[in-house]
């Protein structure tokens, strides 16, 4: 299926939790927040969270400077 992350269209695999999406992107699990259609989702419900066909996720990276 295909979802829209950070305005790019990936193709992932059907019932994939934002867990398994983070994981999938390679990315870290600290220093993240998860926007799913929208909507922020706490980092506690990301195993619980399941992405669905066309979901608009925004990923957005803490980084530190000044």
């Amino acid at each position: 299926m295909v979802v829209m992350v950070n305005g790019t269209p990936k193709e992932v695999v059907q019932k994939l939790s934002i867990t398994d999406l983070i994981r999938t992107l390679d990315l870290p699990t600290e220093g993240i927040a998860i926007a799913l259609n929208g909507t922020v989702v706490l980092r506690k419900e990301h195993t619980n969270t399941t992405v669905q066909e066309n979901d608009d996720i925004e990923i957005i990276r803490a980084v530190a400077g000044g």
